[in-house]
């Protein structure tokens, strides 16, 4: 029963705050115009700031464990492969396809990744899973980057195509935000062995309120999905809804938990990492990235909405049989 209600209390409040966000809709609280400038507000500039205060909050990197590392990245790559192969396989619509790639291997890892590693490892789980941020979170915003532009971008050679890709990963914001706090975390020991101690949390004119914006994060942006989505796109995309939805919560979880497990002696702080990786709901900015790179954006939330729904039952299960082998 603690663990069912361990899996909720992660899970509910995203939740609950998307079905906020769509009851505001509703009832005409939040307007097309003010969710339109929201969607760009999260993606320009709380996402990122609350990417750089994670990182930033890492103390150095002299402690990574790479086979953590090695694992989770080639876990996201090969859960990339797979959902690019499906989507130029079985589906027909441009616009769809990066959309359906993003879902098989972005989780939601900047909003709950951290906490839910904790939730289920404590410490040990906040530590390993804020070092694997540094690595994943970069990997995550170029592929889907990559996912969210190969399909979509039209004309021009090959060559020009890869020109747009790599503009638009240069470009993105989220990725500005992680590349800044790796400079920050790098820059420690140069500034220690100078006999410099600054750091920018000393400055707090300045880093209170990036913390408070961070804050803001994960409320504003699932109020903002919750009053963008739209019940019909679930009719319109059943198929791939449901195919995308078990694939995000099963099936890659499944596999490469299951391989970590039987193949690798993790800690379990790493394994409550690679829970947050494989397991966790389609990233909320998955859906705004989809948005503003002219994809589809109702599919893009409606798999966030039914991966983040569906979850909080399979991260009961998933818990449960990972404790029960003492991987957790």
């Amino acid at each position: 029963m603690k663990t069912v209600y361990f899996a909720l209390n992660a899970v509910m409040p995203l939740v609950l705050l998307i079905g906020l966000g769509y009851l505001l809709k509703r009832i005409k609280l939040l307007s097309k115009d003010f969710l339109s400038v929201g969607n760009k507000l999260v993606f320009k500039l709380f996402l990122p700031i609350t990417l750089f205060i994670n990182i930033y909050s890492i103390e150095d990197f002299s402690v990574i464990q790479w086979d953590a590392v090695i694992f989770a990245e080639v876990g996201i790559v090969l859960a990339f492969l797979f959902g690019f192969m499906a989507a130029i396989l079985f589906v027909k619509d441009e616009k769809k396809k990066g959309v359906i790639t993003q879902c098989m291997f972005r989780s939601n890892y900047a909003i709950i990744g951290i906490p839910l590693a904790e939730m289920i490892a404590g410490e040990a789980g906040r530590q390993v899973a804020s070092l694997l941020s540094a690595f994943t979170i970069p990997t995550f915003n170029i592929l889907g980057v990559v996912a969210l532009s190969v399909f979509v971008t039209k004309g021009g050679s090959g060559k020009e195509r890869l020109k747009n890709t790599l503009s638009g990963i240069a470009k993105n914001p989220l990725i500005h935000g992680v590349l800044l706090g790796v400079v920050c975390v790098l820059l420690r020991p140069v500034l220690d062995g100078a006999g410099v101690s600054f750091r920018l949390s000393d400055v707090t004119m300045v880093f209170t309120p990036l913390s408070q914006l961070s804050k803001v994060t994960t409320p504003f942006s699932l109020l903002v999905l919750g009053g963008q989505f739209e019940f019909y796109s679930f009719k319109n995309d059943l198929k791939q809804i449901v195919f995308s939805t078990l694939a995000r919560n099963l099936l890659i979880p499944g596999v490469f938990l299951l391989i970590a497990c039987i193949f690798f002696e993790f800690s379990s702080g790493t394994v409550a990492s690679f829970v947050a990786i494989f397991a966790a709901p389609v990233a909320v900015s998955s859906a705004i990235m989809a948005q503003e790179m002219g994809n589809d954006g109702d599919l893009a939330r409606s798999l966030v909405v039914s991966t983040t729904v569906l979850s909080s039952l399979t991260l009961v299960c998933i818990i449960a049989v990972l404790r029960a082998v003492g991987a957790i």
